[in-house]
């Protein structure tokens, strides 16, 4: 059974890159503790839309699958391991995946700061 990329990606740790990509948009809501400080609505909408990782995002409409890779990257996370196994993953969706999470990582990486800069306190 052919693995797909499984040669090029071997050494490739798939779980990491889908936790580094799953995780910054939570990273991102987070930080907007430092100016709203009940955030637990928002973090439970975000779990939420986590949830719809547990199918395919194929199976979503174009705009559903578009917001699940690009603004909360559940397709990252969930589909890419599974199109690895499965011997479907492409070297243009590999490229792509590492991208977007190199991409919001430096997003998210640079809202923790720009927020730590601007943050007066909690006790005044």
């Amino acid at each position: 059974m052919s693995r797909g990329y499984a040669s090029l990606t071997q050494n490739v740790d798939y779980g990491g890159v889908a936790e580094a990509a799953r995780f910054q948009p939570m990273r991102s809501v987070t930080t907007g503790a430092f100016w709203v400080v009940r955030m637990e609505n928002i973090l439970e909408l975000f779990q939420g839309v986590y949830q719809a990782g547990r199918w395919p995002v194929a199976i979503y409409p174009n705009w559903l699958q578009v917001g699940l890779t690009f603004i909360v990257p559940v397709a990252f996370a969930v589909t890419v391991p599974a199109e690895d196994i499965t011997g479907r993953l492409t070297g243009a969706t590999l490229l792509e995946t590492l991208a977007v999470t190199v991409l919001l990582l430096a997003l998210s990486r640079w809202f923790w700061r720009f927020g730590l800069k601007r943050y007066s306190g909690a006790s005044s």
